[in-house]
């Protein structure tokens, strides 16, 4: 037994101790999980503005080959 208290509570503040920095490994991993997905929606908006454009360029150089819903 220690000065400052029971085994039992030092053993108690030994597993909070590991619990908490558990908890903080999960948040640090949800938190690159949701910088990765925000990236992956980043790249897609991306994706999808580069391939609009690209409709738009394809209507402007070749007039009346796309269908009449993508033309602007």
């Amino acid at each position: 037994m220690k000065a400052n208290g029971s085994p039992g509570l030092d053993s108690f503040w030994k597993r909070y101790s590991v619990a908490l920095k558990s908890r903080e490994r999960k948040l640090q991993l949800a938190t690159v999980l949701k910088c990765t997905r925000e990236r992956k929606l980043q790249l897609a908006t991306v994706l999808k503005c580069t391939r609009e454009r690209k409709l738009q360029l394809a209507t402007v150089a070749w007039p009346g080959r796309l269908t009449a819903p993508f033309v602007r």
